[in-house]
């Protein structure tokens, strides 16, 4: 889905992208609920706009098209209760917005905003994917050699406890690189049960170090709570967004209290969110002792793109955080008082389910003596995994040139075991290199070695006969595990 697509799945006014020829290309949720569509079928706007439209005015729809498109410029247009606005998306195709009177007309300016937002956001997530690949290989190389050199000193060694705490925040960096996916790029939503208190834990010892060194944070956990189900990731994503806010809510010195705990809604609960259902929620509070809003302010800091940063922000950080909670079967609450702060609380549902705890048995970490061939561009990585196989019994080859990597595999494809490959290469990419060693050995055994952001190409070849997907930057544990798989598959 488009970044245009899903920005318009955010508004509550009838949105199209409507064809020079006047084919409706997509249509926001809100108008496929409205005209009851369920169907992938392609409509004509006249099709659809037939009951909005007296016949003159309709017939007149396509020239506007043709005009905005030629002139590359606004045009509006009303009925009796419709105000119409067609804006060029480019060259070819053309946002169609239908506002109910009711409302203000939507302004150049207007409209113009969400345009520049939306290619402001995903010129974004383009750079953001790019930063987060090689930050991520950055890190593999960084946090191989520190497994290295953590087995040359004993762990009562205060060089292993120092090489220890570089671990821990060569992890921490990862998470939080990885958080700059969730506002630029759509992931497949993941429901697991999760510790919120620890998720609150997660982004408090990462944000502390970024804010003004006069806020303080402090934390009121409730101890012993159920766990939440959902996406762990996002509801982090949410949590680290409102603690940004209340801290630029805060002109210079000031406090942010994070408050945990299980709620049993009362009847103005259940009357302010008529949806929420007479049951126990986890919820999550935050308060700050900022500027605070007004009430003309609050009614609309949930709407795509108003911001009250001027230049500096984008409009999208509440949007997004109330879309999340939305998904999560939650709720959100929002007081605030000016020149006092602003408490914000989610309610998210809770599951009996316990988080899974990742182990490692002795049987994992039992290695088999084979050969291993590793293709990967970077040249930190290929060294590093070099030292690292040899060091747990494999046998490596390592090639940072794809095309080398290809023709030794070519020369000694019986003798290798198991192929650890990389995606994003120059000159030739993962995936042709997949295909053409699944062409000299069909049963090869591959690991896909890549970086979040290459997560569904990663999934296509492990369609396709791929074995495992190895993360970036990994653990002894996970490489071994992920070799160990494969050879058993």
């Amino acid at each position: 889905m488009s970044l245009y697509r899903k920005v318009m799945d955010l508004i509550d006014d009838y949105m199209f992208i409507i064809k020079e020829d006047g084919t409706i290309d997509y249509m926001n949720k809100t108008s496929k609920d409205f005209f009851k569509i369920k169907d992938n079928k392609k409509y004509h706007y006249k099709d659809l706009f037939g009951g909005l439209l007296p016949s003159r005015k309709l017939n007149s729809v396509q020239k506007y098209i043709e005009k905005s498109l030629n002139e590359q410029k606004m045009i509006t247009f009303s009925s009796k209760f419709m105000n119409f606005t067609i804006q060029p998306l480019n060259e070819r195709k053309v946002v169609f917005l239908v506002k109910e009177k009711k409302e203000n007309e939507c302004t150049q300016e207007e409209i113009d905003k969400v345009i520049f937002n939306t290619q402001k956001i995903k010129t974004m997530g383009m750079l953001t994917g790019g930063i987060v690949h090689n930050f991520q290989n950055l890190l593999s190389g960084i946090l191989g050699y520190v497994t290295l050199l953590k087995d040359e000193f004993e762990p009562k060694d205060e060089k292993y406890r120092k090489l220890e705490f570089i671990e821990i925040a060569g992890f921490k960096a990862s998470r939080l690189i990885k958080k700059l996916l969730t506002v630029s790029k759509e992931f497949k939503f993941e429901k697991n049960p999760f510790d919120i208190n620890q998720s609150i834990k997660n982004v408090v010892s990462i944000i502390k170090y970024t804010l003004d060194k006069r806020i303080e944070i402090s934390l009121n956990l409730k101890d012993n709570l159920p766990s939440a189900l959902g996406d762990e990731e996002q509801i982090e994503h949410v949590i680290m967004n409102l603690l940004i806010n209340a801290a630029q809510a805060i002109p210079g010195k000031g406090k942010i209290k994070v408050e945990s705990g299980i709620i049993l809604p009362d009847r103005n609960m259940l009357k302010k969110h008529p949806e929420m259902k007479r049951k126990q929620y986890l919820y999550i509070k935050v308060e700050d002792n900022g500027m605070g809003m007004d009430k003309e302010t609050m009614k609309h800091i949930f709407e795509p793109f108003f911001t009250t940063k001027g230049e500096e922000g984008t409009g999208l950080g509440l949007p997004i955080v109330y879309k999340i909670i939305k998904s999560h079967d939650g709720f959100i609450d929002v007081e605030s008082t000016p020149g006092v702060g602003s408490t914000f609380t989610i309610y998210i549902p809770p599951t009996k389910k316990k988080k899974k705890e990742v182990k490692t048995s002795p049987e994992i970490l039992h290695k088999s003596k084979c050969n291993v061939l590793v293709i990967d561009d970077e040249e930190i990585v290929c060294s590093f995994m070099e030292e690292l196989l040899k060091k747990l019994g494999y046998k490596p080859l390592v090639f940072s040139n794809p095309e080398e990597g290809l023709k030794v595999f070519k020369e000694k494809k019986e003798f290798i075991d198991v192929v650890i490959l990389d995606l994003n290469m120059p000159k030739i990419h993962g995936e042709e290199v997949f295909h053409k060693i699944k062409k000299i050995k069909k049963d090869v055994k591959v690991i896909v070695f890549t970086d979040i952001t290459l997560k569904d190409r990663a999934e296509k070849l492990l369609k396709m006969g791929a074995k495992e997907f190895l993360h970036k930057p990994l653990t002894v544990n996970e490489l071994v595990t992920k070799i160990e798989k494969a050879l058993k598959e």
